[in-house]
């Protein structure tokens, strides 16, 4: 099978790729060859290199199309070959002269589906709409198949109103071209006549009765849809562009208004018309689109015309107050300011820059709208070029992102805020801590850095609920918050711990003025949900050189708010590098004791608990014992206070504790045994469970077993540990509260605690022959608790003086030097009631 070989002419380099693309679509079997330029191609054609047929543009710089066909006509051996002449407006003159050389003419398609229409009927031959009487045959290729090709409308049916005032064979070779003709006398008639089924009017503009170019004027604007053809009198170039710009669609002179030039003619306008409304449609719908698109899209020509404008572009426009005048840019005539440099910047800057070949990266700026607020705006723009490498012009988009960035700084806000008080977050104090170190070890100044604890604020959300407790929070944040300096910065670091930065001190003594303030105005009375309460704080004071870091910072600071706290709490500490030791030390210790529980290390002895009233033995408290290996005997208040930094060495040393001394004593009569356990193990949930099957296991009886717990953890303790004291109580096991008389135990808690002793401190029993004051405190304590039907224990018993005075004011049980010192079980029991009695 022999290929059909098609030359193209032509130097628009878009449309001749379109129209590769069209060929490959349509005509697959058909060698394309593309040439740009007319003396290029006719030096091919007289080496002898003969394509089938040549498709032409006219207008080319150069040798343009005309002269490409005068000069094909004139070479010998391809003077027969058959031409196509395409261009995007043929005129009538050269119209004729394809015609005198023999070519066919057709208008450029301006759609793909056009161009692969075209295609087709090249290969196939299928161009009898064309002038196929001045077309050299040319027989199809034996095995190359016919293709079918849609055709256009044909003269046949094409519906055509002639305006002549008089007899005119016009009409006559109208009608001998095949087109359906009607004839109106004027256009008046033209303008009161139906139109809805009319393809094409023809004006003769010499006829009688016709006032030539205001009647050509009349008849287009009477019929906008419909393309009107003017035949005039004269041949004229000027009497043609006159023509043209009175809107005829195409102009014939009478001398060449054959009946073959008017069916050309009419088909011609006809399926322009039609092209211009399928233009107008895409336009439209192109628009649409366009103004559909949130970005604002600007482009402009190579000489900066503005050519594309969508409607959110309009943004850009000057507002009718600041009005610029007209031009090119009139469209980005707002100011704007440039968010990265601060400065104000031409509106139309970006577009300039594209248009000189510039790449614009994405910009932000402020751009202010006719209110005057500020819109946040990202613009780029881009040059624009042809396949070719030709300077087309430049696009500028931008996009509105205001509401984008007001989203961002919100998200941005959450993560670094608190949400309950509007505080910095831990993240954020972080950072703030960071910055300030770094400012003042350049500027050798001090920065204070203070940690803040609650004191009891979990008795508050178990009392009167967690609504209640952001409440308080929210108030202390306030509170703290007033009691700074400006410049200063309070966040809220976790639960109910908040952190202060305060920077340029002049001494650790500012810092602890600050503390001081801080601690007056947390203290005033909070009336909330009925009750009143009156907020304190723990305070860790460091103040930080430039040569401290965030973590040392942070970690001194807690260890000195912890030792506020273990001092009873409402109250200030600064760190002092002793602190440091002493937090070594409590998580050393805290290291070492699990290895001790786990490899049983742990030694418990026991102190006689004697009846004051008779001298008996009543029962043994059981004391844990520790010999370090490297620090010596280590006190039990020590390694307990070690094991209260953590909850979980703190819960297995109690049960170490309650199962040894349960199993030393399971078989030993019927003594009371007196454990102590430490604040952590009321927050452990099923804490009763365990210390019971311990007990269980051991054979102890429970109603033999008293739990100790300091007094401030009691009262303060949540409603589920409260329900872990009524399970010991359920179960038999009596709860005492120890060292009573020295925390903030409150009277109304003990009343309503299922605790059955109170052991009064060591320090009042010392200074009882010494102090009237101490004498009275434990003499009221035994009063209250014989009023709430509860026994007393009292601690540190040194003298018979000090035992007479208990006795006598009906203190229960003592324990101290007086009687034992905490020994070995075996030698306890040895010793026997007689020792006490008296």
């Amino acid at each position: 099978m022999t290929a059909t070989r098609v030359l193209l002419i032509e130097d628009d380099a878009a449309w001749a790729s379109l129209t590769r693309e069209a060929f490959i679509e349509a005509a697959p079997g058909t060698r394309l060859e593309i040439l740009t330029d007319g003396d290029e191609a006719l030096a091919r054609l007289e080496d002898g290199d003969h394509p089938d047929l040549v498709l032409l543009d006219l207008n080319m710089p150069g040798t343009d199309g005309r002269e490409v066909m005068r000069a094909i006509r004139s070479l010998p051996n391809v003077a027969d070959l058959e031409i196509v002449v395409l261009s995007a407006s043929v005129s009538a003159s050269d119209r004729a002269l394809a015609v005198d050389l023999g070519a066919a003419y057709a208008n450029k398609p301006t759609t793909f589906a056009a161009l692969c229409h075209l295609a087709k009927a090249v290969v196939t031959g299928a161009l009898d709409d064309l002038d196929s009487e001045h077309r050299p045959s040319r027989p199809r290729p034996v095995d190359q198949p016919a293709v079918a090709v849609p055709a256009t409308q044909s003269a046949a049916n094409v519906r055509v109103v002639l305006v002549s005032g008089g007899d005119s064979d016009v009409v006559v070779r109208l009608a001998d071209a095949g087109l359906e003709v009607s004839v109106v006398a004027t256009v008046d008639d033209l303008i009161s006549a139906d139109l809805s089924a009319v393809d094409c009017v023809i004006v003769e503009l010499d006829g009688p009765g016709i006032r030539r170019h205001e009647a050509l004027r009349s008849a287009v604007a009477a019929c906008p849809p419909i393309p009107v053809v003017a035949i005039i009198g004269s041949s004229t170039e000027a009497a043609e562009l006159v023509s043209l710009a009175s809107g005829a669609a195409d102009v014939v002179p009478v001398e060449e208004a054959t009946r073959e030039v008017l069916r050309r003619t009419v088909r011609f306008a006809v399926e322009r018309a039609a092209l211009g409304r399928a233009l107008e449609e895409q336009r439209r719908f192109f628009d649409s689109v366009l103004d559909n698109i949130d970005a604002g899209i600007m482009a402009c020509d190579v000489e900066g015309r503005m050519r594309i404008r969508n409607r959110a572009a309009n943004f850009f426009e000057a507002s009718s107050t600041d009005a610029r005048g007209a031009g090119p840019f009139a469209a980005l005539a707002r100011d704007m300011v440039d968010l990265r440099s601060g400065e104000a910047v031409a509106g139309d800057g970006a577009l300039r820059r594209a248009l000189g070949g510039e790449t614009v990266p994405e910009m932000e700026f402020a751009v202010p709208d006719d209110s005057g607020e500020l819109r946040i705006c990202v613009v780029r723009g881009e040059p624009l070029s042809s396949s070719g490498g030709e300077k087309l012009g430049a696009v500028v988009v931008c996009y509105d992102v205001t509401e984008q960035r007001q989203a961002e700084t919100a998200l941005t806000h959450q993560a670094l805020h608190d949400p309950l008080t509007g505080l910095p977050n831990r993240t954020l104090a972080l950072d703030r801590v960071h910055h300030a170190l770094e400012r003042g070890a350049r500027d050798f100044s001090l920065t204070a850095v203070l940690f803040l604890d609650l004191d009891g604020f979990k008795k508050v959300n178990d009392t009167i609920g967690h609504a209640a407790g952001d409440v308080v929070l929210q108030t202390v944040a306030d509170r703290i918050h007033a009691a700074l300096r400006t410049g200063d910065t309070v966040a809220r670091f976790g639960g109910d711990e908040f952190l202060v930065i305060s920077e340029s001190v002049p001494d650790p003594a500012a810092a602890e003025l600050l503390a001081d303030r801080i601690h007056t105005s947390l203290g005033k009375p909070l009336p909330i949900a009925g009750a009143v309460i009156e907020p304190s704080a723990s305070i860790g004071i460091v103040v930080a050189s430039r040569s401290k870091g965030v973590d040392q910072v942070l970690q001194d600071a807690d260890s000195a708010m912890y030792e506020a706290k273990h001092q009873g709490g409402g109250r200030s500490q600064v760190f002092t590098p002793d602190l440091r030791d002493v937090t070594h030390r409590r998580s050393s210790l805290a290291q070492s004791q699990r290895d001790a529980i786990r490899h049983d290390r742990l030694q418990m002895a026991y102190q006689p608990l004697v009846d004051l009233r008779t001298g008996a033995l009543h029962g043994l408290e059981a004391v844990a014992k520790w010999a370090h290996p490297e620090l010596g005997e280590v006190s039990p208040a020590e390694f307990v206070e070690a094991a209260e930094g953590s909850p979980d060495l703190a819960r297995r040393l109690g049960e170490w504790s309650v199962q040894e001394a349960c199993r030393a004593l399971a078989g030993r009569g019927d003594l009371q045994l007196y454990v102590n356990l430490s604040a952590p193990h009321l927050l452990v949930p099923d804490m009763a469970d365990t210390l019971l099957h311990l007990v269980g296991e051991t054979g102890m009886a429970p109603q033999r077993l008293s739990l100790g717990l300091t007094g401030t953890p009691v009262v303060e303790a949540t409603r589920a540990a409260r329900r872990m004291l009524e399970r010991f109580k359920d179960a038999g096991v009596s709860l005492a509260i120890d060292d009573f008389g020295t925390g903030h135990a409150w009277l109304r808690d003990l009343r309503d605690l299922p605790v059955d002793v109170l052991k009064i401190d060591r320090s009042f029993i010392a200074g009882m022959s010494t102090n009237v004051e101490d004498d009275a405190v434990v003499a009221a304590l035994i009063g209250l608790a014989q009023g709430l039907g509860m026994d007393t224990i009292a601690s540190g018993v040194t003298t018979i003086a000090q035992r007479d005075r208990l006795r006598l004011l009906g203190c229960t049980f003592g324990q101290g030097g007086l009687f034992a010192e905490p020994g070995a079980l075996d030698e306890v029991l040895r010793t026997g009631t007689s020792s006490y009695s008296y």
